[in-house]
Protein backbone atom coordinates (compact mmCIF):
# COMPACT_ATOMS: atom_id res chain seq x y z
CA UNK A 1 0.00 0.00 0.00
CA UNK A 2 1.24 2.91 -0.85
CA UNK A 3 1.38 6.33 1.79
CA UNK A 4 1.65 9.48 0.40
CA UNK A 5 0.97 13.07 2.80
CA UNK A 6 0.89 16.32 1.25
CA UNK A 7 0.99 19.29 3.86
CA UNK A 8 0.98 23.47 2.89
CA UNK A 9 3.61 24.66 4.99
CA UNK A 10 2.26 28.94 5.36
CA UNK A 11 5.02 29.48 7.36
CA UNK A 12 8.48 30.88 6.83
CA UNK A 13 9.74 33.50 4.61
CA UNK A 14 11.56 32.32 1.23
CA UNK A 15 14.75 31.75 2.86
CA UNK A 16 13.56 29.31 5.05
CA UNK A 17 11.53 27.56 2.28
CA UNK A 18 14.88 27.30 0.41
CA UNK A 19 16.54 26.14 3.04
CA UNK A 20 13.99 23.93 3.55
CA UNK A 21 14.17 22.00 -0.11
CA UNK A 22 17.89 22.31 0.24
CA UNK A 23 17.92 20.18 3.16
CA UNK A 24 15.03 17.54 1.67
CA UNK A 25 12.47 18.71 4.78
CA UNK A 26 10.22 19.63 1.40
CA UNK A 27 10.33 18.47 -1.97
CA UNK A 28 8.63 21.84 -3.02
CA UNK A 29 8.21 25.30 -2.65
CA UNK A 30 7.27 28.85 -3.47
CA UNK A 31 10.38 31.61 -3.76
CA UNK A 32 11.22 34.25 -5.61
CA UNK A 33 14.26 34.78 -7.68
CA UNK A 34 17.14 34.99 -7.52
CA UNK A 35 16.74 31.76 -6.38
CA UNK A 36 20.01 29.96 -3.71
CA UNK A 37 22.04 28.01 -5.71
CA UNK A 38 21.05 24.56 -5.96
CA UNK A 39 17.53 24.64 -6.76
CA UNK A 40 16.07 23.44 -9.82
CA UNK A 41 13.62 25.82 -10.83
CA UNK A 42 10.46 26.18 -12.68
CA UNK A 43 8.72 30.52 -13.66
CA UNK A 44 5.03 30.76 -12.51
CA UNK A 45 4.34 33.94 -12.48
CA UNK A 46 5.56 37.72 -12.80
CA UNK A 47 3.75 39.15 -9.43
CA UNK A 48 3.64 43.37 -10.32
CA UNK A 49 5.03 45.03 -7.61
CA UNK A 50 2.99 48.31 -6.42
CA UNK A 51 3.31 51.60 -4.20
CA UNK A 52 0.75 51.52 -1.56
CA UNK A 53 -0.02 54.92 0.03
CA UNK A 54 -2.31 56.70 2.46
CA UNK A 55 -5.51 58.48 1.72
CA UNK A 56 -4.83 61.52 -0.19
CA UNK A 57 -1.41 61.02 -0.96
CA UNK A 58 -0.83 61.89 -4.76
CA UNK A 59 2.25 61.04 -7.02
CA UNK A 60 4.28 63.25 -8.80
CA UNK A 61 2.91 61.61 -11.92
CA UNK A 62 -0.31 61.35 -10.33
CA UNK A 63 -1.19 57.80 -11.99
CA UNK A 64 2.16 55.92 -11.12
CA UNK A 65 4.85 55.94 -9.06
CA UNK A 66 8.76 55.57 -9.81
CA UNK A 67 11.01 54.46 -7.73
CA UNK A 68 13.38 57.66 -7.77
CA UNK A 69 10.65 59.14 -6.07
CA UNK A 70 9.39 57.04 -3.55
CA UNK A 71 13.16 57.20 -2.63
CA UNK A 72 12.28 60.72 -1.14
CA UNK A 73 9.74 59.30 1.23
CA UNK A 74 9.50 57.82 4.47
CA UNK A 75 9.06 53.97 3.69
CA UNK A 76 7.70 50.92 5.39
CA UNK A 77 10.03 48.55 5.29
CA UNK A 78 9.69 45.05 5.89
CA UNK A 79 11.86 42.68 7.64
CA UNK A 80 15.04 41.05 6.69
CA UNK A 81 13.99 38.19 5.11
CA UNK A 82 10.74 38.77 3.86
CA UNK A 83 12.10 42.32 2.22
CA UNK A 84 13.74 41.05 -0.43
CA UNK A 85 11.87 41.85 -2.75
CA UNK A 86 11.55 45.56 -1.93
CA UNK A 87 15.44 45.47 -1.47
CA UNK A 88 16.35 44.19 -4.89
CA UNK A 89 13.76 46.67 -6.35
CA UNK A 90 16.08 49.55 -4.62
CA UNK A 91 19.65 47.74 -5.67
CA UNK A 92 18.70 47.74 -9.12
CA UNK A 93 17.93 51.74 -9.25
CA UNK A 94 20.81 51.92 -6.52
CA UNK A 95 18.43 54.16 -4.87
CA UNK A 96 18.18 54.26 -0.67
CA UNK A 97 14.98 54.97 1.23
CA UNK A 98 14.37 56.43 4.77
CA UNK A 99 12.61 54.06 7.26
CA UNK A 100 11.16 54.35 11.03
CA UNK A 101 8.67 51.11 10.74
CA UNK A 102 9.72 47.76 10.00
CA UNK A 103 6.60 44.94 9.88
CA UNK A 104 6.80 41.51 8.86
CA UNK A 105 3.44 41.26 7.31
CA UNK A 106 1.27 42.38 4.64
CA UNK A 107 -1.26 43.45 7.32
CA UNK A 108 1.01 45.04 9.40
CA UNK A 109 2.13 46.88 6.41
CA UNK A 110 -0.99 47.86 5.03
CA UNK A 111 -2.15 49.48 8.95
CA UNK A 112 0.98 51.62 9.17
CA UNK A 113 0.86 53.40 5.44
CA UNK A 114 -3.10 53.48 5.97
CA UNK A 115 -1.94 55.51 9.17
CA UNK A 116 0.24 57.53 7.28
CA UNK A 117 3.92 56.19 8.38
CA UNK A 118 5.04 56.02 4.90
CA UNK A 119 4.67 54.57 1.42
CA UNK A 120 5.58 50.76 1.25
CA UNK A 121 6.14 48.41 -1.43
CA UNK A 122 4.20 45.26 -2.08
CA UNK A 123 3.44 42.98 -4.72
CA UNK A 124 -0.57 42.47 -6.53
CA UNK A 125 -0.92 39.10 -5.03
CA UNK A 126 -0.11 40.11 -1.93
CA UNK A 127 -3.02 42.99 -1.62
CA UNK A 128 -5.72 40.42 -2.74
CA UNK A 129 -6.94 38.89 0.80
CA UNK A 130 -7.09 42.30 2.71
CA UNK A 131 -9.45 45.46 2.97
CA UNK A 132 -7.96 48.70 3.29
CA UNK A 133 -8.26 52.44 2.71
CA UNK A 134 -4.62 52.31 0.96
CA UNK A 135 -4.32 53.59 -2.96
CA UNK A 136 -2.31 51.75 -4.77
CA UNK A 137 -0.26 52.60 -7.77
CA UNK A 138 2.17 50.48 -9.88
CA UNK A 139 5.30 51.52 -10.30
CA UNK A 140 6.55 53.46 -14.08
CA UNK A 141 8.51 51.21 -15.53
CA UNK A 142 6.62 48.39 -14.53
CA UNK A 143 8.28 46.40 -11.48
CA UNK A 144 7.58 42.78 -10.66
CA UNK A 145 9.13 39.48 -9.02
CA UNK A 146 9.47 36.19 -10.65
CA UNK A 147 7.45 33.81 -8.47
CA UNK A 148 8.90 29.97 -8.82
CA UNK A 149 8.17 26.60 -7.93
CA UNK A 150 11.32 25.05 -6.67
CA UNK A 151 12.74 22.05 -5.81
CA UNK A 152 16.06 19.79 -5.29
CA UNK A 153 15.40 18.34 -8.89
CA UNK A 154 12.86 17.69 -11.41
CA UNK A 155 14.14 14.64 -12.37
CA UNK A 156 15.02 13.53 -9.01
CA UNK A 157 11.38 14.12 -7.98
CA UNK A 158 9.16 11.04 -6.76
CA UNK A 159 6.46 10.38 -8.42
CA UNK A 160 3.92 11.90 -6.44
CA UNK A 161 5.87 14.98 -6.28
CA UNK A 162 6.65 15.30 -10.20
CA UNK A 163 2.52 15.37 -10.41
CA UNK A 164 2.00 17.78 -8.07
CA UNK A 165 4.61 19.46 -9.51
CA UNK A 166 2.91 19.02 -12.76
CA UNK A 167 -0.53 19.95 -11.32
CA UNK A 168 0.80 23.36 -9.29
CA UNK A 169 2.67 24.65 -13.07
CA UNK A 170 -0.42 23.81 -14.91
CA UNK A 171 -2.78 25.34 -12.13
CA UNK A 172 -1.08 28.36 -11.81
CA UNK A 173 -0.63 28.88 -16.11
CA UNK A 174 -4.50 28.53 -16.28
CA UNK A 175 -5.39 31.37 -13.06
CA UNK A 176 -2.41 33.77 -15.09
CA UNK A 177 -4.52 33.30 -18.84
CA UNK A 178 -7.82 33.94 -16.56
CA UNK A 179 -6.38 37.04 -14.99
CA UNK A 180 -5.38 38.77 -18.41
Amino acid sequence: MVSISARIIEQGGYDDIAEWILKSKVDLGFVTLPASPGLDITPLYADPLMCIAAPGFEPENKAYMTVEELSRHNVVLQGESYGKDTQRLLAAHKVSVKSNVRAIDAATILAAVESGLGLAVVSQLALQNYQSTVQVFPFYPAESRAIVLASLSYEGLAPAAKAMHKHIVETVAAWARQKR
